[in-house]
């Protein structure tokens, strides 16, 4: 947190951290809570002598230190979410023992890559560790359960994953062995030198059309019996069980659960996730919705400062949004007013499922300044073509991060990376330098989060016209001994008709005022590509369209693109795809 109280606390700890001894004189920073029931952290391992009120820190307690109060945290951050499934897919809850043998095993596809941030969510619909809460279901707990919304269930033996383990072991992995996977797994992040972060998704609604869930709370159903969902206006968009923050009830005991985790796991972050999803009100019917977020979240910032009093060190707060200010004020999230409160310390800017080319960095920063954090998310999949799950691979990874390096932001964010296959570890591994090296990629794409009656950032199809065309994209450097080669989709009548009358009457294409150097249809035998994965004469026979490569030398830059494409006449219809490669 920001205010000026956390900032001391935040300098104490810095002394403290560079010195084995500090005389402390007056300080009235508050002791860690030891009698709570989360795991040893830096905060409750400080030893004071009374007679001296000196502090005495060992070296590993000062590197903890240094975790929680380095000024610099938020440059050039690896940020992984980790989903909440995480438990079910990657940790065998038999025995303590075994718990902890699968969650080394799969930390070790994380740790000793380049990333510096772990997001771990304990809440999705459901609580993943128990909870005092009486609506929040602790999610083993449901291995009780033998009715849900009026249909009979048995998840004594039940099995999600397909994987053999069950309800039944990770319920007695907590109330037997007094095991908690999220304290563990926060330990081997901090001990790993990674910041830990507290991740909530504020509204999920998977499984919104099934008549039971494997995720669901109790809350689910008072919220469905008592009207405290968006409904049947919000179906298209399969929001229609989103939980409606208007609602005083839906506020406490979100508040309420949200509030116990705080205070039970040490972390280095609270981040507030409401990309999934990000519907928080009626606000097709209802404009003036902002205020309730708005207290909502200057209640969480006061949980953790709490949490700051009883662990003893800074306690970062952060939302993921949608990409646009602009909308998400529509949802119901007013930015300038956290920042007008100094309420939180960063924001990811989010799409929903499909990677976003556009995100526009510069404009959150001219609304939050330069203290406020500004991470840019991805998701393991660009968009899905033809049923195709394009994914984001490691050189798409590449063009899109440097540019947005460049306009300012502080890190990049990773959703659903986390269990695929060896494209996570190459991309997190990454330096600054390796993103204007080498192969890299951009497509350009589309805000796949935008209010319903609202438009967003779509900027294909692009029509052709003798107005003139252009658009503008951020890869970062580009040195003037790379060729820069831009792929686009036309309509294949259009290209017929063009061929007839020579390649000159295709567009003519200049990059910041560089023509290219050569121009030529694709290779229909799918040696030239959109995507990796899909070749085009795929794409080609599905779209009726025809790739054609333009190619560039001697571009030298940093920054924008500005692609400005020039026809002699009106017909030759559509940009339907376009993508960029630096090699």
């Amino acid at each position: 947190m920001k205010p000026f109280p956390h900032l001391l606390r935040r300098t104490l700890a810095m002394l403290c951290a560079s010195s084995m001894t500090l005389v402390m004189i007056g300080c009235d920073t508050p002791a860690a809570d030891t009698t709570d029931t989360a795991q040893t952290t830096a905060g409750t391992a400080v030893q004071t002598d009374a007679a001296t009120e000196a502090v005495t820190l060992s070296p590993e307690e000062q590197a903890a230190l240094a975790m929680y109060s380095d000024p610099d945290w938020a440059k050039d951050n690896w940020i992984i979410d980790i989903d909440p499934d995480w438990p079910h897919i990657y940790v065998d809850p038999t025995s303590p023992q075994t718990a902890e043998a699968t969650m080394d095993d799969y930390f070790s596809y994380i740790f000793n890559t380049g990333v510096t941030d772990i997001v771990l969510c304990p809440y999705e619909q459901s609580s993943l560790v128990p909870t005092t809460s009486d609506a929040i279901t602790w999610r083993y707990d449901k291995l009780n359960w033998t009715e849900e919304g009026g249909h009979p269930v048995n998840y004594d033996q039940f099995d999600q994953f397909g994987n053999g383990y069950t309800f039944n072991k990770y319920y007695d992995l907590f109330t037997k062995e007094n095991t908690d996977i999220y304290a563990m797994a926060y330990e081997k992040v901090r001990e790993a030198g990674i910041r830990p972060w507290l991740s909530f998704r504020m509204n999920d609604r998977h499984d919104e059309t099934a008549n039971t869930s494997y995720l669901r709370s109790a809350f689910h159903y008072e919220a469905k019996e008592n009207g405290y969902m968006l409904g049947e206006a919000y179906k298209e968009y399969e929001y229609s069980s989103c939980l409606d923050y208007s609602e005083e009830r839906v506020r406490q005991v979100m508040l309420d659960y949200l509030r116990e985790m705080i205070l039970r796991y040490d972390v280095f972050g609270v981040q507030l996730d409401f990309a999934r999803n990000i519907a928080c009100f009626d606000y097709l019917n209802d404009t003036d919705y902002a205020k309730y977020m708005t207290q909502f979240v200057r209640d969480i910032a006061a949980a953790v400062t709490e949490a700051e009093a009883k662990f003893g060190h800074d306690i970062k707060l952060m939302l993921r949004l949608g990409r646009s200010i602009e909308h998400n004020l529509v949802y119901g999230f007013d930015v300038g007013a956290f920042e007008n409160e100094n309420l939180v310390d960063g924001y990811v800017l989010s799409p929903e499922y499909s990677t976003d080319d556009g995100i526009p960095v510069k404009e959150w920063r001219e609304v939050v300044g330069e203290e406020t954090a500004l991470f840019c998310g991805f998701e393991y999949q660009i968009s899905r073509v033809h049923t195709t799950e394009i994914l984001t691979t490691r050189d798409y990874i590449k063009g899109y991060t440097a540019g947005y390096f460049d306009q300012g932001a502080n890190g990049m964010y990773f959703n659903n990376f986390y269990q695929w296959g060896s494209q996570g570890p190459s991309i997190w591994s990454l330096t600054r330098e390796d993103l204007t090296t080498g192969p890299r990629r951009y497509k350009v794409n589309y805000q796949d989060l935008v209010p319903i009656g609202h438009t967003g950032y779509d900027p294909l199809p692009m029509p052709l016209s003798a107005d003139g065309t252009s658009i503008t994209v951020n890869m970062g450097t580009i040195r003037p001994q790379e060729t820069l080669t831009m792929l686009v989709m036309l309509e294949k009548e259009a290209i017929e008709a063009a061929e007839a009358g020579g390649l000159q009457s295709l567009p003519d294409v200049t990059v910041n005022g560089v023509a290219a150097a050569s121009v030529r249809l694709g290779d229909q035998k799918g040696g030239d590509s959109f995507f990796d994965g899909v070749t085009a004469p795929n794409l080609a026979r599905a779209k009726k369209t025809q790739i054609v490569v333009y190619t560039f030398e001697g571009i030298d830059t940093t920054g924008e693109l500005k692609v400005d494409f020039a026809v002699g006449h009106n017909d030759l219809g559509n940009i339907n795809h376009m993508e960029f490669m630096v090699q």
